[in-house]
């Protein structure tokens, strides 16, 4: 009960000492009294002059010339990205990285971050602008100004990563036959024709042997990536993503789970077909419980291929011009 007393009595002595601050001041506090204000931002750049209010006429006006600038930057982005995929070299890597920093400079900028946090979840925006200011959030997530060094050494191993996967020399080495050089057209051709069981796991094996030379980066792409994305408030990388589907991570996770469960009677009797189709192709009698790998015709499982029949889908692409096909 004292203390309560006490406090009171304190709190009223600090209201008697501001009213007569002000009536000695004529009415103007002393400005450490006063809250500061946040800067304004006008399309992000900040100024000394006090915040005024957001309205759609600014949202309008700041997604307009966001949009401008993210098509310059991603066309940019996207043909470097081609250029370093198609034709690695030291020149078209250096290129890749510059336009990756230079979007990343633009859509992660500390300017942009700000008049996002401001409008972001307004209640007064259309369903359309809505979208865009997630979009861009989600894309400033990916490369945060805030943590720069970050960001940058992020772009650099990613590149680093995607030059060292394509630019991988596989070395088949067969008894009795020199070892060659495969490229990953001849390892998924011969996955899909070859009859030869042993043939089969060397070449299946072949494919994996880039795996050691990106196993250091992966690890610390994954360091990197969860890094940007909790610095926006996101749990982790794999929540910056699905958060593009509209769901946190604990959503999706349950998603997929459901999935799997929705599919596994059917996949279990596909499952058990196909291990015994290809059993009977490659002259194996004893049909193993899982299927081995290397008997798959796709490197990864993703999908099993020359098994049944397929659809020819080359007819509908013959007679069209690439425009279509865009």
């Amino acid at each position: 009960m004292k203390v309560r007393l006490l406090a009171g009595i304190g709190m009223f002595l600090l209201a008697v000492g501001i009213l007569t601050i002000f009536f000695l001041t004529d009415g103007k506090l002393p400005e450490m009294l006063i809250s500061q204000q946040q800067p304004e931002f006008e399309f992000g750049i900040p100024t000394a002059t006090a915040p005024k209010e957001v309205g759609p006429t600014e949202v309008d006006e700041f997604l307009s010339e966001y949009n401008a600038n993210y098509r310059r930057l991603w066309t940019n982005f996207e043909g470097s990205n081609w250029n370093a995929s198609s034709n690695i070299t030291a020149e078209n890597t250096a290129a890749r990285i510059v336009a990756s920093q230079e979007m990343a400079e633009y859509v992660g900028s500390r300017r942009v971050i700000e008049r996002l946090r401001m409008i972001r979840g307004r209640l007064d925006l259309t369903g359309l602008q809505d979208r865009q200011i997630e979009m861009a959030w989600q894309l400033a997530a990916h490369y945060p100004g805030t943590i720069a060094a970050t960001v940058d050494k992020l772009i650099q191993t990613e590149a680093v990563l995607e030059d060292s996967l394509y630019s991988y020399e596989y070395k088949l080495t067969l008894d009795g036959q020199p070892s060659r050089t495969l490229t990953p057209n001849e390892i998924d051709e011969l996955l899909l024709t070859s009859r030869d069981l042993k043939k089969r796991q060397a070449v299946w094996e072949v494919s994996k042997s880039v795996g050691p030379k990106l196993k250091d980066g992966l690890v610390e792409a994954q360091t990197l990536r969860n890094a940007v994305a909790r610095e926006m408030g996101y749990s982790s990388f794999f929540g910056l993503e699905v958060a593009d589907y509209g769901m946190t991570s604990q959503e999706m996770a349950r998603l997929m789970d459901d999935v799997v469960a929705g599919i596994m009677p059917l996949y279990q009797q596909l499952h058990c077909w196909v291990k015994y189709e290809l059993a009977a192709r490659y002259g194996v009698e004893e049909v193993p419980k899982r299927i081995p790998a290397h008997w798959l015709g796709n490197r990864w499982g993703q999908e099993w291929p020359g098994i049944v029949e397929g659809v020819d889908l080359d007819g509908m692409f013959r007679d069209v011009q690439p425009q279509w096909i865009i």
